[in-house]
């Protein structure tokens, strides 16, 4: 049996084929497809590390699902999966993705605008292609299902919460429960947890027993750390003021805060964060905040945000007692 996998973002589209027999799952196609500012990428990576990297154009690049067909070529593909960020409260495991599933979720597409729409239009694209191939939803707010009411209702009238759902979902957990599988393999032992997935969106994720109790994202992806293009936890009173004073309408505040924030914001030029520590080489307002920045360049390495690490540290303190002499078997916790 093989079974592709895409996990289809608003600049980049993640494949990779897994060969499935006796119940053990192997790698053996896997690609990229990038739209960066200035052109457009296909990586191909296959079993035999043969590597592969061409330049394609816009047009090639919206019409990924050929792109990605063809070179799997002569392959029967029996599955389909894909990564779905947003699957409010109803969608809390892996989903046979039906016309009635895939209605529902366009309805959250507000909620993940950055990425419910492009994977949905994947699994468009590829429904024309593979009309008779099973396809799967797996949800990134799926994990975070087993938080506590305490860690996930917001200090708004109830009602909200009751009649609109407006509640803490929290996201990237494919990648925070993989993080957790991963260290019990090698520490079985280790209790807690704290997960930080850094990238283009960041968040952290405190873990007991393998399950997800709090986590930085909240209603939508927008909130807790800073991150690529998108502030973080921002003060709602400034938002009112700036609406107020520039005029801006909910459109154009969501377009700022999902597309013009975060590092780009803060850079003046670039939301890459390797260009932010070289702030010699750009003629950017970023010089401004070297000193802010220098700080925390040490741990940049794991933890590319400065507010990540802050953040982290803040988690450590209040979240994970300190064993005492007379306290046996403690578990430490383990930070990725």
């Amino acid at each position: 049996m093989n079974i592709l996998v895409i996990n289809a973002g608003s600049t980049t589209i993640k494949f990779k084929l897994f060969e499935n027999e006796a119940d053990q799952l192997t790698p053996s196609i896997s690609g990229i497809i990038d739209k960066k500012h200035y052109a457009c990428t296909f990586k191909l990576h296959k079993a035999l590390d043969e590597d592969y990297e061409w330049e394609i154009s816009e047009k090639e690049y919206n019409l990924a699902a050929e792109l990605i067909l063809k070179e799997l070529k002569g392959i029967q593909i029996n599955k389909v999966g894909f990564r779905i960020v947003h699957g409010g409260e109803k969608y809390i495991k892996s989903t046979l993705l039906t016309p009635e599933v895939i209605k529902d979720l366009q309805e959250l597409n507000e909620l993940a605008p950055l990425h419910n729409p492009p994977a949905l239009e994947k699994v468009k694209d590829f429904r024309l292609l593979l009309p008779n191939t099973p396809f799967y939803g797996i949800f990134d707010t799926a994990f975070h299902s087993s938080m506590p009411p305490k860690a996930y209702i917001y200090a708004l009238p109830y009602e909200y919460y009751e009649k609109d759902k407006v509640r803490r979902y929290g996201f990237h957990g494919i990648s925070h429960k993989y993080i957790a599988t991963e260290i019990h393999k090698l520490e079985p032992s280790t209790e807690k947890i704290i997960s930080c997935h850094l990238g283009g969106g960041a968040s952290i994720t405190a873990i007991k027993h393998g399950t997800s109790i709090d986590t930085s994202m909240g209603f939508t992806p927008m909130e807790g750390l800073v991150m690529a293009t998108r502030p973080g936890d921002l003060d709602d009173g400034a938002l009112q003021y700036l609406a107020k004073k520039h005029n801006l309408t909910l459109d154009q505040w969501n377009e700022i805060a999902n597309q013009k924030s975060g590092l780009l914001g803060v850079s003046g030029v670039t939301c890459a964060n390797c260009c932010i520590w070289k702030p010699m080489e750009m003629n950017a307002p970023i010089w401004q905040l070297k000193c802010m920045f220098t700080g925390f360049k040490n741990i940049s390495v794991l933890m590319p945000l400065p507010l990540a690490g802050l953040t982290c540290w803040f988690l450590l303190q209040v979240w994970v007692p300190v064993p005492t002499s007379s306290e046996k078997g403690f578990a430490n916790p383990c930070i990725i």
